[in-house]
């Protein structure tokens, strides 16, 4: 049973880093686009 507590939250973080890895290299992307589509409202 001990085994199984500390491998539930092993997986919850490991799950939580792979999606943070995923995240990272697109966080520039979507900041650039969230920068042009605010220009772009403000623009218009």
């Amino acid at each position: 049973m001990s085994s199984e507590q500390f491998k539930e939250p092993y997986n919850i973080y490991y799950f939580l880093g792979f999606i943070l890895a995923l995240l990272i290299p697109t966080a520039p992307a979507t900041l650039t686009l969230l920068k042009h589509a605010g220009i772009l409202s403000v623009g218009w």
